[in-house]
This record gives C-alpha cells, structure tokens and sequence, in this order.
C-alpha cells in the first residue's frame, strides 16, 4: 500500500497525474465507499430501526401533530426549491420506486388494515384540507393534465394488466360493499327526492305569498302613474310590506328578493326621513315618476 502510494506521490511530483485529478479520485472513492458503509449498516440494523420507529410511534405522531404548523409553514416557505429537487431528481426517484415496487406494495398489503383504519379516523381531517387547498389542487392538475395524460398512456397497458391481475379482488370488495354501496345510493336518491319536493313545495308557497306582496304594490303603478301618493299613503304602504314579511312571505324571498326588498324599504325611507310630520299629507314631489 505505501508503495503504491509512493508511486502516485512521484507521478504527481513528475507532473504526470495533476493533483486535481488525484482529489477527484480521492473525492469518488470517499462518497463511493460512505455510500457503501451506510446501506451496510442500514441493512444490519433494518430490524432495530424499524422496531424502533414501531416503538417510538405514537411520540413520532404526537411530535408531529405539535409542530404540524411550524412544518406546513416550513414546506410552504420551501415548496419551490422542494419542487425543484423532486424535478431534477425525478428519474433517480422514479427508478428508486420500480426498482423496490414488489417491496412496496408488499408492505402497503401488510398494512393496508392498519392504513384502512388511519385513513377512516382522519376522514373528515383528510376532507377538510382538500376543500381548503381543492383550487390550488385544481389549478395544479390543470397545469399538469397533459403530463399526467401522457402518463397514463404510456402506462396504458401496464395499468390495464393491474386492473385485469387484480379484477377478482375489485370485484370482491365491491361485493363485500354492494350494501354499503347500495344504502348511499338510496341515500342520494332519496335526498334527490327531497330537494325535489322542497322545492316544488317552496315554489308553490312563494307564489301564493308574491299574490298578497303584488296586491300591495298597486299603490305604485308604473302605469299610469299614479299623482295623488301622499306621504303618509307612502308611510302606510311600508307597514304593509313590512307586515306582509314578517306575516307572510319574508321566509320564502330569494336572495336576490331579499336585496330588492331591502333596497325598496331604503329608498323609501330616505325619502320619509327629510319630510316634517307636518307635510305628511302632501303629495310626494315628483309621484309623476317611478320612485
């Protein structure tokens, strides 16, 4: 050993070997070899890892859920340069992934009760944060249909085999569910049904309650107008839209109604608001024209 190293010491020495090239060498060997040394050890201690990971679970979780703000500000703050990484090393991760895919999907199998179970318990946490971020999600599938388009057809027919090899086992489990299944059916049919009767039922109460409003609203006629309103017949013909809904069918306005209606009462009470009790009586300035 020291005389061959006495050797490269001497063809660096004579110039033949630059000492740039010999730290390259040195550099490749020393990730090469760190590389090496750690899949050992990982490999050697696989089983006290992971028994240790198992043990220490439940601490793992709760650390998590404590600084689940402090890491979902941290990936936000990151999110570009971690976007990046996974870009530029998206070949390395992908190969990473096929090359261990028996593995995998062996130990989602062995855990797929355990997943099931996770997944039910965070449900509505799942639901919640996917209608939070569902534009952000949306805008980025958008940007990224034909990549994914373009992936599933060039993984057409391995996705086609998946299906085919695991047909039994979906056509199982959608037995297994066919109750499930077919109670939400009934559930959706039924709140169908239910919507569809509401509102028939609301339309029909909203057009007896708009006959009485209609009647009410004689006292303003576009045409012909009417020039003989006085204030106080103005007055008389708030109190009636405001008995009629609080009476009758202020529970059946639309939104849009709503607006009309409040905005009617406002005009109306801007008007009343400048006149003295003493000028009640008088025709209302301008009744030629619709208020």
């Amino acid at each position: 050993m020291n005389n061959s190293w006495n050797q490269v010491l001497s063809a660096v020495a004579g110039g033949i070997i630059s000492p740039v090239a010999i730290l390259a060498v040195l550099s490749l060997f020393r990730d090469k070899l760190l590389d090496h040394f750690l899949s050992a050890r990982l490999a050697t201690h696989q089983g006290k890892i992971t028994k240790a990971l198992e043990d220490r679970k439940g601490e793992i979780i709760e650390a998590l859920e404590t600084h689940k703000g402090k890491i979902t500000d941290a990936l936000e703050t990151h999110k570009g340069k971690i976007t990046e990484a996974l870009e530029t090393r998206k070949g390395e991760i992908t190969k990473a992934l096929e090359d261990r895919k028996g593995e995998i999907t062996k130990a989602v199998e062995d855990r797929k009760g355990e997943i099931t179970k996770a997944l039910e318990d965070r449900k509505g946490e799942i639901t919640k944060a996917l209608e939070d971020r569902k534009g952000e999600i949306t805008k980025a599938l958008e940007d990224r249909k034909g990549e994914i388009t373009k992936a599933v057809e060039d993984r057409k027919g391995e996705i086609t085999k998946a299906l085919e090899d695991r047909k039994g086992e979906i056509t199982k489990a959608l037995e297994d569910r066919k109750g499930e299944i077919a109670q939400m059916t009934e559930r959706l049919k039924a709140a169908l049904q239910m919507t569809s009767t509401v509102d028939l039922d609301l339309r029909q109460r909203r057009i007896a309650a708009y006959e009485a409003l209609w009647k009410h609203t004689s006292v303003l006629p576009r045409w012909s107008r009417a020039q003989d309103v006085t204030y106080t017949r103005l007055k008389k013909f708030s109190d009636e839209l405001t008995s009629w809904y609080f009476g009758t069918g202020g529970a059946y306005l639309s939104l849009l109604s709503m607006r009309a209606y409040n905005e009617l009462q406002q005009k109306i009470w801007d008007i009343l608001d400048t006149i003295p009790p003493s000028e009640l009586d008088s025709i209302v300035q301008g009744s030629q024209k619709w208020i």
